[in-house]
């Protein structure tokens, strides 16, 4: 992660696919979905959007077995961003949907506003403004509630 955080993604690369072999080798499949998620990050910052999309779908898989709502949550938001950089609208505002219902349902107010912003970008991508402006009124709304300047 600190690979990542210093934009080394070869190095970020490297350390995850170490991880994801020892994930795969003591059946942590929790962590493993954790590795397959921060591997597609990494490659989507690469812009490999294919191999990140595949990547994100891979760690979704796991987390749909494992039940994990909250961290299935993350994965669709980050598909719904994924798709977005491939211009696959609709099917970036269904990721993002999936992501927000969850959240709503799991009650997490405060990650709801990027999803909210999020779809809004889509909206307004899709010439929907009106959509667009209703969720940037939501996020901002959200983000007020919490004091995020």
């Amino acid at each position: 992660m600190v690979a990542e955080d210093l934009r080394d993604f070869n190095r970020a690369w490297s350390y995850y696919q170490q991880a994801l072999s020892i994930s795969v080798e003591c059946n942590d499949r929790e962590s493993e979905a954790i590795v397959y998620h921060q591997l597609g990050c990494v490659a989507a910052k690469r812009r490999d959007f294919n191999q990140a999309k595949s990547l994100l779908q891979q760690a979704l898989s796991i987390k749909i077995e494992l039940e994990d709502r909250h961290s299935q949550a993350s994965t669709y938001h980050q598909l719904g961003r994924v798709a977005e950089d491939l211009k696959e609208y609709e099917e970036a505002r269904s990721f993002l949907q999936k992501a927000l219902d969850i959240k709503i349902e799991l009650e997490d107010r405060c990650s709801q506003a990027i999803t909210y912003y999020v779809l809004g970008m889509v909206a307004a991508r899709l010439g929907e403004l009106m959509q667009a402006r209703a969720h940037y009124r939501k996020a901002i709304s959200l983000y007020d509630e919490f004091g995020d300047k």
